[in-house]
């Protein structure tokens, strides 16, 4: 694989994991509400950011070698799937599809390894596309970004990231 093949796994892995905690929004609010998705979302994801910021490190020494990848990543998958399972379910109904959309996008950047059995040469460029070209993922943005600024009362480029509004 060429220097720009493993640039570009490199800042997809970066995406995947760095904006899959991008609906952390800042204020709590109460029972039920959209409000109150914005606080649930806030603690699941701040956890998920923990685990994923304390794995990278792992997952980026271990790039090279499928096995230490896979056990590496295991945990990573792991979490995301019990953190996704927890925001799809308890999402208000009219954000509940872009919410399912936008995770879903993101956690299949992580799934890619799992397709190509952990060994990172075998990842091909249309693997890498990032998940903001699909249209599906930016109309998902951009409903999210209204439910963020108007219903969590926080700034959709600080919770989304302005690479992903634009």
């Amino acid at each position: 694989m060429d220097k720009r093949n493993k640039s570009a796994r490199g800042i997809y892995i970066g995406v995947a994991l760095t904006i899959g905690v991008a609906l952390a929004p800042t204020h709590a609010a109460s029972a039920a509400t959209g409000p109150q998705y914005c606080a649930s979302a806030k603690t699941e994801l701040d956890k998920l950011n923990v685990f994923l910021k304390q794995s990278t490190k792992a997952v980026t020494a271990s790039a090279g070698n499928p096995a230490k990848l896979k056990i590496s990543m295991a945990p990573v998958i792991a979490q995301y799937r019990v953190t996704i399972a927890k925001l799809e379910t308890t999402a208000p109904a009219d954000i509940s599809p872009a919410i399912k959309t936008y995770l879903d996008t993101l956690f299949d950047g992580l799934l890619i390894y799992e397709k190509v059995g952990f060994d990172a040469k075998k990842l091909t460029p249309a693997m890498l596309v990032s998940p903001k070209t699909k249209p599906e993922f930016r109309s998902a943005v951009a409903k999210l970004a209204v439910f963020v600024k108007n219903t969590c009362k926080a700034d959709p480029a600080a919770v989304l990231g302005a690479g992903n509004l634009s």
